[in-house]
């Protein structure tokens, strides 16, 4: 993930010496707490050598400004913002990129191994590593037991494809779940691993256009409330972001569509009659 940070006026640009000080004494401070993440992958990826290696951490010089890559932003070119590339098979565990533009803005690219580390897992390092950057003195929690809860495996996962009459589609909705709340003893949010589940819903879409049980099995009795908040800097469309509201247990969505395809979605009766319009 990449992380913009924009300079207000020419005059208030960062100083590329201090940033690069600071971003390198708070991973510092950091590697004692989260001691895999200065190891290196072996055996298959499967197993973390805690050798302390150390942590990737690259400087570049940017010869644009930020906007030109926020305002208008490609897989490509943000790809390039990355200490690895995308899908790159490599053994380090945490990498970082720093890099500075000319107009005085900075992008921080972030890497942790999916072998090791889930997103929550990813965003509790980065919100720890934002609170000791800004000097926070709250205590640092970590918990590194996924590989005795959760023992790595080398597993094969095949596919199958079922064939089908003409008169109906399969239509697939996955998403994760978060284990740590549904163990026993329940997980702290900070425990640091890959807890999570791959959960799938198959209703059938007939050809008349009717898709039965979709709304019911992925609701499962959960209240969703629509925010009408359009992220206008995503380009990306056709792209579905779920997470859980602050309060009232229920689920926030983002859509990002083609114009021609959230006209569609707005106004599906099945789709409204779960959504809450309020907030």
């Amino acid at each position: 993930m990449v992380y913009f940070l924009e300079a207000d006026d020419v005059a208030n640009k960062f100083n590329i010496n201090k940033v690069s000080d600071h971003i390198k004494k708070s991973l510092s401070q950091l590697s004692a707490h989260y001691y895999p993440l200065t190891g290196r992958l072996i055996n298959k990826n499967l197993i973390v050598d805690c050798n302390d290696e150390g942590v990737p951490n690259i400087e570049t010089r940017v010869s644009c400004r930020l906007s030109q890559v926020t305002d208008n932003p490609s897989p490509a070119d943000v790809s390039n913002l990355l200490p690895f590339k995308m899908d790159e098979a490599v053994d380090t565990v945490l990498g970082v990129q720093v890099n500075f533009f000319d107009c005085g803005g900075i992008a921080i690219g972030v890497c942790i191994s999916h072998n090791i580390a889930d997103a929550l897992s990813y965003f509790q390092f980065v919100k720890t590593w934002a609170a000791v950057t800004r000097g926070n003195p709250e205590p640092i929690r970590t918990h590194f037991q996924s590989c005795i809860l959760l023992p790595p495996k080398d597993v094969f996962l095949a596919a199958t494809k079922e064939e089908l009459g003409s008169e109906k589609k399969i239509q697939l909705v996955a998403w994760i779940a978060n284990l740590r709340p549904r163990m026993e003893p329940i997980l702290p949010e900070y425990a640091f691993g890959n807890y999570y589940w791959p959960m799938r819903t198959l209703p059938i879409l007939y050809e008349k256009g009717e898709c039965h049980d979709l709304f019911e099995k992925v609701n499962n009795g959960t209240h969703i409330r629509r925010k009408k908040k359009w992220l206008e800097q995503l380009k990306f469309k056709n792209v579905v972001t779920l997470k859980d509201t602050k309060s009232s247990g229920g689920i926030e969505a983002c859509v990002n569509l083609t114009e021609e395809d959230m006209v569609k979605f707005e106004h599906d009766e099945e789709f409204l009659a779960h959504v809450s319009t309020t907030g």
